[in-house]
């Protein structure tokens, strides 16, 4: 099996409306769901949009972790720190309306339970009271990770 080297991995900013509007979708289906298939199917859905999202965020972090001076990448990063929490916030929404299901038990039974439990967890770790504090701490961390990549040392 190849292995895609970095530099040769398609990169496409996500936008955080489209992100945002998938969620949406995926919630209006839980809540019209039919059966517990329905709901298995809005996770789905969310779970490949979700993949993208990280995908494109771990690539651009990788290359700019590779270049700490490549604008084109910082400039991901920032647009990423202050989209991540807003989006987590759909997030939040999306794992109450999941949780809320009737179908809920019957769609147990064809999930691992951890990710039951995920998703209980997550409804705790985050809050809208705090989404500017989720992003100054992503603007930090990315800060804190461009300073240490260009950091020398003389041997």
């Amino acid at each position: 099996m190849g292995y895609v080297k970095i530099k040769d991995m398609e990169y496409k900013r996500v936008l955080k409306e489209d992100s945002i509007a998938v969620i949406e979708r995926c919630i209006a289906k839980i809540e019209n769901a039919k059966s517990a298939q329905d709901l298995l199917d809005a996770r789905n859905e969310y779970n490949a949009d979700s993949e993208v999202l990280g995908t494109m965020v771990r690539l651009a972090h990788t290359r700019l972790n590779l270049n700490s001076r490549d604008e084109l990448y910082g400039a991901e990063m920032d647009y990423y720190n202050s989209a991540l929490p807003e989006i987590q916030m759909y997030d939040i929404k999306f794992s109450k309306a999941f949780l809320a299901s009737p179908y809920l038990e019957e769609a147990k039974k064809s999930l691992n339970p951890l990710i039951i439990t995920m998703m209980e967890l997550s409804l705790k770790t985050a809050d809208e009271r705090i989404l500017e504090e989720m992003q100054k701490e992503n603007a930090l961390t990315t800060e804190y990770g461009k300073f240490v990549s260009e950091l020398t040392y003389d041997f």
